[in-house]
């Protein structure tokens, strides 16, 4: 419909055009602006027509800048997969993209669920309350603590722990009340009497030697016998007027409702109230009614200097970024390169994908070519894609009997050492399986020995012996001495005696490895072997009770 539209466009201006060619040049309306999509290079008038493509899209409808696949133009997946997403579907509650922490319900965030909060005796979680010795919740035993003493005034009948005791005091009650009879000083059971004169404890016998004043010194206003005291205009005994005298004008801040006596007066200042406040505003330098003011940066009469951004701007948020220009707030144009080095032009020195400023991702690539790959060489120069899981080796003990053809044979499925990535080179359950019992008539025992595995316990015993040893599988560790199997091959019959023979199948895994067999005890004792897959010890001479211990070094392996 678009290109419809601008047909029937161009076509008017081509027919105003050939109308007017007869005469002076026609003006041909039509868009002029060149971004649009119906720009017309002919046209001389805009006609107000013209037609933009969409945001991020060009005229076609086709997105133009960068976006992830399934994603509308222009978006791209967050770290939780979502398109235009914030990462917020899949960030746990410490704020880590794909984390695993979650809230316990005391709003205590981690992955350990052994620290999860539990209920108080309020039934809280997460509470610190417990129950005190008398039984009450986040109590302090004080509601079954008392005295216990049934002679106590505080004796009490429900206490179960041992209070403070309080005891009568002689003479008075278990309520302070004087059991005995009161003085006239108020003393319980004190001695004191009045005099004739009416004086507690005074001692006068007779009334014409109690104190009293004549007629002729009458007291003064102190009650002092022939005293020069009187009461001054206040009715104050020896005053000085003071106590009356005040300002009697209500409008005065001194005023007072009291006042007999007229006193001085104390009236406002112009601005402010009889306390010296302020009663009108006070400018930016603190003067009552003053005329300074603020800039716009809040300094008192400043001149706006103190808060110019680098674009002159009071207050502005634009900043000189490490690029050296200044740009607006939010510009993150200006790019530390891994030199140190900044650029606003995406020229700024990245890492590559091994973590090697200016690299060429070669320091990462692996043997097969795939940066940060996992391939390797082994020993025997193989490139190998991954670390295999898992490899193993097989161990077959058989018994040839002296002056017999019969050869007994343990079965060997059942006797193999190896490595997995999965385990560890200590006891893992499960993994290194333990010795079983003899069965009756058992001609030998193969088994890999173990006095550090302290873990190795079954049934409340120490475990020692087991038919598989699996270690942890880390080619580095195979390198150079490798790692060490310390095994065991023993007769437990007295009527089998004859030689045994141990074979070394490499089972899985393995293409090839360095092993190196050393015999402790029987008449190879001393001797040392190289082992590859399919060899044998042979000639191990075995009677009741033998003993023969091997060394088992492999190292450089080959998958």
């Amino acid at each position: 419909m678009k290109k419809y539209y601008l047909h029937i466009i161009v076509g008017m201006g081509y027919f105003l055009f050939v109308a007017g060619s007869c005469g002076e040049e026609p003006e041909i309306s039509g868009c002029i602006d060149s971004r649009a999509c119906n720009y017309n290079i002919e046209a001389t008038i805009d006609n107000g027509n013209c037609i933009l493509s969409e945001d991020n899209l060009d005229c076609n409808g086709n997105c133009i800048i960068q976006t992830d696949d399934g994603c509308e133009c222009a978006v791209l997946y967050d770290e939780c997969g979502f398109c235009d997403g914030d990462n917020s579907s899949c960030t746990d509650c410490n704020g880590d993209v794909n984390g695993d922490s979650i809230l316990d319900i005391c709003e205590i965030c981690d992955n350990d669920p052994s620290n999860d909060c539990v209920q108080d005796c309020a039934g809280v979680w997460g509470g610190s309350l417990v129950e005190d010795g008398c039984g009450v919740c986040g109590g302090d035993n004080s509601s079954c603590t008392g005295c216990m003493d049934d002679t106590a005034c505080n004796y009490s009948l429900t206490a179960i722990i041992s209070g403070e005791c309080e005891y009568v005091v002689e003479g008075y009650d278990c309520n302070g009340n004087c059991i005995l009879e009161v003085d006239c000083a108020g003393v319980c059971g004190g001695s004191a009497i009045e005099d004739v004169c009416g004086i507690c404890g005074g001692g006068i016998l007779e009334v014409g030697n109690c104190v009293e004043c004549p007629e002729s010194d009458p007291e003064d206003c102190a009650g002092i016998c022939a005293g020069s005291l009187v009461e001054d205009e206040c009715g104050v005994c020896d005053g000085d007027n003071l106590s009356c005298t005040g300002c009697m004008d209500d409008t005065a801040c001194n005023y007072s409702l009291t006042a007999t006596i007229g006193g001085e007066c104390e009236y406002v200042v112009e601005n402010y109230d009889c306390n010296g406040n302020c009663n009108v505003e006070v400018d930016c330098a603190g003067v009552c009614n003053g005329s300074s003011v603020n800039d716009e940066c809040s300094v008192c009469d400043g001149n706006n200097s103190t808060c110019l951004d680098c674009a002159n701007i009071p207050n502005g948020d634009s900043f000189t970024d490490n690029c050296g220009e200044c740009v607006a707030a939010g510009d993150i144009s200006c790019v530390q390169g891994c030199n140190g080095n900044y650029a606003n032009n995406g020229t700024q020195v990245v890492d590559d994908e091994c973590g090697i400023c200016h690299g060429d991702n070669s320091t990462c690539t692996d043997c097969n070519g795939v940066i940060n790959g996992l391939g390797f060489i082994d020993y025997c120069g193989h490139c190998i894609e991954s670390l295999p899981a898992l490899w193993k080796i097989e161990i077959v003990a058989e018994l040839a009997l002296m002056n017999s053809d019969l050869d007994i044979l343990i079965d060997g499925s059942t006797n193999y050492l190896g490595a997995d990535i999965l385990y560890t080179d200590g006891f893992d359950a499960g993994i290194d399986f333990i010795e079983p019992p003899s069965p009756p008539n058992a001609s030998l025992s193969f088994s890999f020995y173990h006095d550090d595995w302290e873990d190795a316990i079954i049934g409340n015993q120490q475990v020692y012996y087991f038919t598989k040893d699996i270690r942890n599988h880390n080619y580095n560790d195979f390198l150079n001495d490798g790692k060490t199997w310390n095994a065991e091959l023993k007769s437990i019959e007295n009527y089998y005696n004859g030689t045994a023979k141990l074979t070394f199948n490499f089972i899985e895994g393995l293409s090839d490895a360095s092993i190196t067999v050393d015999v402790i005890g029987s008449n190879l004792s001393g001797t040392s072997y190289n082992i590859n897959d399919g060899d044998s010890i042979d000639g191990i001479i075995m009677s009741y009770n033998t003993i023969v211990n091997f060394d088992i070094q492999i190292s450089n392996l080959c998958y």
